[in-house]
């Protein structure tokens, strides 16, 4: 008897919630994610498109050397703007709809940034260590102590 109460209580609110959603007072997570998704890619596309007029406007002043690091300087920072961008969110999966997004983007700007290029000889002073079976001296490499090569490599 109490289970058939309970069940019926049960039954009567999910109604009611139903109901609810029908009339827009709550919103199924699936549209808030779709909702969040498209607001973030409509900025980042405006973003984008903004970034794209900036680059036409300024691109014919820099020298044809500089052209690529300003390429990637620009893109970087309209994606640094990106993943810092935080709209307005209430409830925990939106919170984590727009952590996700960020953290993506995040990653990108984490593939884009690559290392200075430096040259052999730097690359070799700061991560060559030198073993018993290629070296007399055990340690880290030194160009000054290692004559034999060409330090303009």
């Amino acid at each position: 008897m109490m289970k058939e109460i309970r069940k019926k209580a049960v039954e009567r609110e999910l109604q009611q919630y139903k109901l609810e959603i029908l009339q827009d007072k709550y919103h199924l997570d699936e549209d808030v994610k779709y909702v969040l998704t498209d607001i973030l890619i409509k900025f980042q596309k405006q973003r984008l498109q903004a970034t794209a007029v900036k680059i036409d406007n300024e691109i014919s002043e820099i020298s044809d050397a500089d052209r690529l690091d300003y390429l990637k300087n620009t893109l970087i920072n309209c994606l640094e703007e990106l993943a810092n961008y935080e709209p307005q969110a209430t409830g925990e999966k939106a919170k984590r709809c727009i952590k996700e997004t960020r953290e993506l983007i995040k990653e990108c700007l984490r593939i884009l940034r690559q290392p200075p290029l430096v040259s052999i000889m730097e690359w070799a002073n700061q991560y060559r260590v030198l073993d018993t079976t290629s070296a007399k001296e055990v340690g880290k490499f030194n160009v000054e102590k290692n004559t034999i090569y060409d330090r303009n490599i």
